[in-house]
């Protein structure tokens, strides 16, 4: 885990339940946000986190709120494609599509 990522005492927050992973095209998969707005329930998953999987390598769309959202979205993908992540795309500049970027 990047030093970057946890608190002034060194503890992260608890990781967070794995989501399903689904198709919605050739190549491209997604975790679906359960909501939109940030509960204990979604631990802070609002926003959809979608993988591209081309053949020299996975492109990530917005990675989520939280280093734990991120880790839990790879754990998805590997079900999927050992395929290195080569890029993240980020949509725009709401926390909730980017903080996971150092997962």
């Amino acid at each position: 885990m990047p030093a970057f990522a946890a608190g002034e005492d060194g503890r992260v927050g608890p990781p967070v339940r794995d989501r399903p992973i689904r198709k919605v095209a050739p190549h491209v998969y997604m975790v679906e946000a359960p909501d939109g707005f940030p509960t204990p329930e979604n631990q802070g998953l609002m926003s959809n986190v979608v993988f591209v999987v081309g053949t020299e390598g996975v492109v990530v769309v917005d990675s989520g709120a939280s280093l734990q959202i991120a880790q839990m979205t790879i754990r998805q993908l590997r079900t999927i494609t050992k395929t290195p992540v080569i890029g993240i795309v980020n949509t725009h500049y709401h926390g909730d599509h980017w903080l996971g970027n150092h997962g």
